[in-house]
């Protein structure tokens, strides 16, 4: 009897510790991400180690998404979720509040700029784009990697590795934008779309003019917006009028005709493209672009 009492604590406490435990898969680490820079923030640091999965699809707009029971299973079964966790994803604190969710392990990264609430030419933002800001993608990927560390500590030496060689990639990227910042002094950036850099252009000093109050769901600015992007457009001579990626660009293109400027794109890398991935783009290769096309439009 006493054996059997043994045998029947250690088998409850076996069941207990793989329950509260993350566990891997065959094919090693299973890391499921609400969108692109997440996904390729995890997969630097995971590397050969094991999988990471995007939730959206190529061009899926990442603002209406909504998973499906096969997605949401998949959630269930992956040893970590991560996720930006705030009012544009919505839906993943209705998902995770679920009582069969309760073992999951999540990594929500919005709680690293609760206090971050951007303000510029009389409006307040809350962006949650926060990944637009190198700066602020250093903070995210060192919170990925402390979370999986803490997950699998047996990895330690080899996410640590990876840490070290990517945050020098983002330092670069940090050093291309305060370029970027000095170009910009005493010039406006004139964005003909909705804008989802404000960390971007605040934490490098760019000053900006935009068609729409961060990612508003306006249908249509104001004409008085309009006139004043036009009128600036000419007044200062810019040749660049930006849109952001899957943009129409018809207001750009409005603002275009008027003043004889050409118009640019900047990522914001929320998602990409079917050919984005076919191509092989990045976080880096996306930010480094926007870098580029800033520098090019403040050049005279």
């Amino acid at each position: 009897m006493k054996k059997l009492i043994s045998l029947i604590i250690i088998v409850s406490s076996l069941l207990s510790l793989f329950a509260c435990s993350p566990v891997q898969n065959g094919d090693g680490i299973s890391v499921i991400t609400t969108c692109f820079p997440l996904y390729d923030f995890a997969r630097e640091l995971i590397g050969e180690k094991g999988n990471v999965t995007l939730l959206l699809k190529p061009g899926q707009d990442s603002h209406s998404y909504d998973p499906s029971l096969k997605e949401i299973a998949k959630i269930k079964s992956c040893d970590l979720f991560i996720s930006i966790g705030g009012a544009d994803e919505k839906w993943v604190m209705e998902l995770m509040s679920g009582s069969d969710m309760k073992n999951v392990e999540q990594l929500s990264l919005v709680h690293l700029f609760a206090e971050d609430e951007h303000s510029h030419d009389g409006h307040s933002h809350n962006d949650e784009h926060f990944w637009t800001s190198p700066k602020n993608a250093i903070l995210m990927v060192k919170e990925i990697a402390q979370t999986l560390i803490s997950l699998f500590p047996e990895e330690e030496k080899y996410i640590s590795a990876n840490l070290t060689e990517y945050l020098s990639e983002l330092e670069k990227l940090d050093t291309a934008f305060k370029e970027v910042g000095e170009l910009s002094e005493g010039k406006t950036v004139i964005f003909g779309d909705r804008f989802p850099f404000t960390h971007l252009f605040c934490d490098y000093g760019i000053e900006y003019l935009s068609a729409y109050p961060g990612c508003s769901d306006m249908t249509e600015p104001s004409a008085s917006t309009v006139v004043e992007l036009i009128n600036t457009v000419k007044e200062n001579g810019i040749k660049t009028v930006f849109v952001t990626e899957m943009s129409n660009g018809a207001l750009a293109d409005t603002i275009c005709s008027e003043t004889g400027a050409k118009k640019a794109v900047l990522h914001s890398c929320a998602n990409i493209t079917k050919q984005d991935k076919k191509n092989g783009e990045t976080y880096i290769s996306l930010m480094t672009k926007n870098a580029e096309e800033l520098k090019k439009s403040l050049q005279k």
